[in-house]
């Protein structure tokens, strides 16, 4: 019989006031490692007045191979980290995780994110680490340089492939667009 065997909780506490829940991606290693990734896209642990404009976090659960389903640790990513980007804007809206050379990598949209001259441009940031890292690196991020794109709205990564959704691209408007990107994890390549 098909049906929900069990059910637990995961609360990053604060966080729940700031949109988290509003994206999650899970991952698992081939040693069974599982990775939970949590978007708190409005999060601002800076200035909590901003919220829900904040520039976000993710918090990223581990759970070792061989245990049980309700043991869980909870790390998270300080929005000031990844790559001492000031303005993320949004992290965390939109998330996949894959596993790739001995690491989880985790693409995380950020559809807030200023890029010079450019507001509400968007962005995704790719970091990557493992249960036993205090935080996850950040890599790089993937950008178009149009404004009020929203790039990363959505998201979707598969092998060598980078799905973004930017609703407020204006050369296909009112419509928005879909960008396919090619992202190797060891480099970039935009199409």
């Amino acid at each position: 019989d098909a049906g929900l065997a069990s059910l637990t909780t995961l609360d990053p506490g604060a966080a729940a006031q700031s949109g988290a829940g509003s994206s999650v991606a899970l991952a698992a290693s081939p040693s069974g490692d599982m990775l939970l990734s949590v978007g708190a896209p409005a999060l601002d642990t800076v200035d909590p007045e901003s919220t829900p404009h904040g520039p976000g976090t993710i918090y990223f659960y581990g759970r070792p191979a061989g245990q049980d389903a309700d043991t869980w640790s909870l790390h998270s990513i300080d929005q000031e980290n990844p790559g001492n980007t000031a303005e993320w804007g949004g992290l965390g809206y939109a998330l996949d995780v894959v596993w790739y050379q001995d690491q989880f990598n985790i693409m995380a949209g950020q559809p807030r994110h200023q890029i010079p001259g450019k507001e509400v441009a968007g962005g995704v940031a790719h970091l990557r680490g493992t249960l036993d890292s205090s935080s996850m690196e950040f890599v790089s991020t993937v950008n178009i340089s149009e404004e009020g794109s929203r790039f990363g709205t959505s998201l979707e990564f598969e092998g060598d492939t980078l799905v973004v959704g930017a609703p407020g691209t204006s050369t296909n408007a009112p419509y928005g667009a879909i960008h396919v990107v090619r992202y190797f994890l060891d480099g970039i390549e935009q199409t």
